[in-house]
């Protein structure tokens, strides 16, 4: 065999299975995101019982934490367009390990702000799937709707798998190295893998979306911002549509963020 048909091969192994490698990053990185971010819920009573704060001044860390990922969305999302997901994801998981850290080691309530509520939430900003499905997009474009749906499927089981761990760790080793565990799984393993496997298209790699079952043209055609492609910033802020959808995602995320919060101090007093 000759090395251009080494080559060749090569070439369409990793045309195969490279769409899953990014597809399967995507699903980790959310699951943890969301998982750890929601574990918050466990957090509140232990930091509470060493603290002796009230449940208001405690969760409103994360408050704050929600405020700061609504003011870096839109500059994460630049960076995206600017730089890719390699380096926003991994900066956003090194900072969100940092918060934990800085959450662990925090001693007043200024401390605890500081890492659970900025950090946490700067880092987390980078990390969902408004940012997942900026890329997924360019690689899968017919089955990107199961694509999209399959990396958000990993919210769901990382709740259900880091909630109960983080308590896990918290009656077996306290919650300040329930923390620092939190942190590590960020930076040692959500952070290399998005640093060295992510990549913003396919054409970075000389593949083709959809396992090469879609014309490279489909992925790199021009963007037509009145076009089938969507308006743009500027044209989509001047919709009342964008306006309306807007609120309907904060008026369905203020209820759940609550229940999401206090639901296991609750359960604890019941």
């Amino acid at each position: 065999m000759s090395v251009d048909e080494v080559e060749s091969a090569s070439r369409r192994a990793l045309q195969r299975y490279y769409p899953w490698v990014v597809l399967g990053v995507a699903f980790l990185t959310v699951g943890v995101a969301f998982g750890a971010r929601n574990a918050f819920a466990v957090f509140l009573i232990a930091v509470i019982e060493e603290f002796h704060w009230s449940r208001g001044l405690a969760s409103g860390a994360l408050m704050l934490g929600s405020a700061m990922w609504t003011l870096a969305a839109p500059v994460i999302g630049t960076l995206l367009d600017r730089v890719g997901p390699r380096v926003v994801l991994t900066g956003g998981s090194i900072i969100m390990a940092i918060g934990f850290v800085v959450s662990g080691l925090a001693q007043t309530v200024a401390e605890f702000y500081l890492g659970m509520g900025i950090f946490v939430g700067i880092g987390f900003a980078a990390l969902p799937m408004t940012s997942q499905a900026t890329f997924l997009s360019n690689w899968f474009i017919r089955k990107r709707g199961i694509a999209i749906g399959t990396a958000a499927s990993g919210i769901g089981l990382g709740i259900l798998i880091v909630v109960p761990l983080t308590q896990w760790l918290i009656v077996r080793y306290g919650w300040r190295a329930a923390f620092f565990m939190l942190a590590g799984l960020l930076a040692i393993i959500v952070a290399p893998l998005n640093y060295f496997f992510q990549r913003q298209r396919p054409e970075e790699m000389n593949l083709k979306p959809d396992f090469g079952a879609s014309p490279l043209e489909d992925s790199i055609r021009p963007v037509n911002p009145a076009g089938v492609d969507g308006p743009s910033l500027s044209q989509a802020l001047r919709k009342w549509r964008f306006w309306a959808f807007a609120f309907g995602v904060l008026a369905g995320a203020i209820p759940l963020h609550m229940v999401l919060i206090h639901q296991v101090a609750a359960v604890s007093d019941a």
